[in-house]
């Protein structure tokens, strides 16, 4: 089963969590990505071995006693342990036959040699036979670097071993019959050469891999032209100044999706390191890396929540999508400016993919969610590039106003109507995503205002309920109707009201533009049942601009709470003509005779006004 970096995370290495499942992470060719530590040591480390079945990590000791080693590539526990020839040199894992190939580590008085050690199944070693035997070379016993190469899958036949001599600056290719078909001088430079003898080897698709025994340095080549140096990288750990690279071993699977190469370290404790190669370089016991699949998508705005990415609908940028593998493994990405994302480099197997969602939001796709992440399920397959797993989210809504005291019954909020407190607002619909029934009531504040929030995507009412002794006057439906898509913040949808009165009065105040002559006028207004309809009378006379004001209709008479102001509406003649729409405001201030009432009429189509504090008379707002 491949995995998406499961050991890293069992090991508690955050750092090195990021690097090793973020999409591609920053380290580069050579970067130590990682390290083990096995929990049994060898005797000596000098050509020992090490392999990666795709699971575990195999390695060698030379020691005369156990001498092959099963264990967790990332916590280092041994979970199996074979004495098996003696002392054991390089290895290399075949995933064709499920066997390890081994080298003789048993000193220059042992024949050279390369051991088939078969597994089973579930990776135990079930035996060991000599595979053939190798003749010639410098110090031919001690095998340094093996590396196995399935060349043709399509024929087995065509698939060789890799074998390095100690001290011998050669590299030597056998079929799996022992014929030697191939040789060639180590790639190392001259100062390596010199001072260091060729030690551990890999295949990894197309390059070989190949490591001094000592100096701390791996050279790559290509198998077709292996002679010619591609790129070199110093596998040196600080605090360790004799590492060496025993042997070298590829392992796609266990800081996937980093491809890495194992070198064997030669000293106590036992231990290898993990050092980034190029992505695609690698494969598992000799088979060139499986291709990489992938899965992309689109996190957008789903503006009518619909589940559906309609015309108009943009994606969503910096959004937290996540991607779990069959182990538990997770790594995340963003979405991009657009709204899209990926993960990339995906080796077989099935895979969870989700989103984070975000405060505010609720998932419309794949599913409905206002509480989690309704996720996907993809398998990916020989590399198979899985799109249109597309995130659709809609985003809460709102709808606000105010509560206000019309006092001028107009329908719209003037300066000085103030707001009303403690009334009842109501929103009824559907929320259209889940199908169920909105009924909201909420309670204007001290200032008049009201608000409804978290609403999803639906058509929806807005009203309120009237309280006895108040006429709305706006809105002139009397109810607001709102669509709400996402993100929508409505707001402005007030409620104007103002309270029945009744107003009695009469008197004179100065004439328009002639303080020394008279304005007279005489008052009346009220609801007389509970009815809506107002009765009354007012009647006008500019004295010095020879004008009468006698009205003809009421069609209001509003009072504040505290019967300290009013105002009267309706419809009046001038000098016996017309009909023209007057409004009335009124002041009741002072007892009779006090001399503070304030009487003021308008006509705006007339248009004439006039107003002033009573020069006589008395006003009188009743409860």
């Amino acid at each position: 089963m491949k995995r998406l970096g499961r050991t890293i995370m069992e090991m508690g290495l955050a750092l090195v969590a990021v690097l090793a499942l973020s999409s591609l992470s920053q380290a580069a060719t050579g970067d130590l990505v990682g390290n083990v530590t096995f929990s049994q040591n060898c005797d000596s480390g000098i050509g020992v071995g090490i392999a990666y079945d795709g699971t575990n990590l195999w390695y060698s000791c030379v020691s005369n006693q156990t001498d092959l080693f099963r264990a967790d590539p990332t916590t280092g526990m041994v979970s199996a342990s074979y004495q098996l020839k003696g002392g054991l040199g390089a290895l290399s894992y075949d995933a064709t036959r499920n066997v390890i190939w081994a080298g003789n580590g048993g000193g220059s008085s042992v024949p050279g040699a390369i051991y088939k050690i078969t597994l089973d199944a579930g990776k135990n070693v079930t035996g060991i036979t000599t595979q053939f035997n190798v003749t010639g070379g410098f110090l031919s016993g001690i095998d340094d670097g093996l590396a196995f190469d399935a060349r043709n899958l399509a024929d087995p036949n065509d698939d060789v071993i890799y074998y390095s001599p100690d001290g011998a600056k050669i590299i030597r290719v056998f079929n799996l019959s022992g014929t030697e078909v191939e040789n060639f001088t180590w790639a190392g430079n001259a100062s390596y050469q010199i001072s260091y003898y060729n030690s551990g080897l890999a295949i990894g698709g197309d390059l070989l891999y190949e490591g001094s025994n000592g100096g701390s340095h791996v050279w790559v080549v290509n198998k077709t032209n292996p002679t010619v140096e591609i790129f070199n990288f110093s596998t040196a750990v600080a605090g360790d100044p004799n590492f060496r690279d025993e042997d070298l071993e590829c392992d796609i699977n266990t800081f996937a999706p980093i491809d890495v190469m194992w070198s064997k370290e030669a000293y106590s404790p036992m231990r290898a390191h993990a050092f980034e190669i190029p992505k695609g370089s690698c494969g598992v016991g000799g088979k060139p890396a499986a291709p990489k699949g992938s899965i992309s998508g689109m996190k957008f705005n789903d503006l009518n929540g619909n589940g559906i990415k309609d015309m108009g609908e943009s994606g969503l940028a910096n959004w937290t999508i996540t991607l779990t593998n069959e182990t538990g493994g997770m790594i995340t990405t963003m979405t991009d400016a657009s709204g899209n994302y990926s993960f990339t480099n995906l080796s077989d197997g099935n895979y969870t993919v989700g989103e984070v969602i975000q405060p505010g939001w609720i998932q419309t796709a794949p599913a409905v969610s206002a509480t989690g992440s309704a996720t996907y399920t993809v398998n990916i397959s020989s590399g198979n590039n899985v799109t249109g797993k597309d995130f659709g989210n809609f985003q809460s809504g709102s709808v606000s106003g105010m509560k206000f005291e019309d006092l001028n019954a107009n329908g719209v909020r003037d300066a000085g109507e103030a707001g009303l407190a403690g009334w009842n607002i109501t929103i009824n619909g559907t929320d259209t995503i889940t199908g169920t029934t909105v009924n909201q009531t909420t309670t204007t504040d001290v200032n008049g205002n009201y608000s409804f929030t978290n609403l999803t995507a639906g058509t929806y009412t807005i009203s309120e309920t009237l309280k006895a002794g108040w006429v709305q006057t706006a809105p002139v439906a009397g109810t607001y109707t709102v669509t709400i898509t996402s993100g929508a913040a409505i707001a402005g949808d007030d409620f104007g009201n103002f309270h029945k009165g009744f107003i009695t009065g009469g008197g004179w105040i100065p004439a328009l533009g002639a303080p020394t002559a008279k304005a007279t006028f005489g008052i009346v207004g009220q609801y007389p049942d509970s009815s809506n309809t107002a009765q009354g009378s007012v009647e006008y006379q500019d004295h010095n601009a020879s004008l009468n004001i006698k009205s003809i209709n009421i069609t209001t008479v509003a009072s504040t709470l505290d019967k300290k102001k009013g105002t009267i509406t309706g419809y009046a003649t001038v000098n016996g003509a017309g009909s023209y729409p007057f409004v009335v405001y009124v002041e009741d201030n002072a007892e009779p005779g006090k001399g503070a009432d304030v009487f003021k009429i308008s006509l705006p189509t007339y248009p004439y006004s006039n107003g002033d504090i009573l020069g006589g008379g008395n006003i009188q707002i009743h409860g």
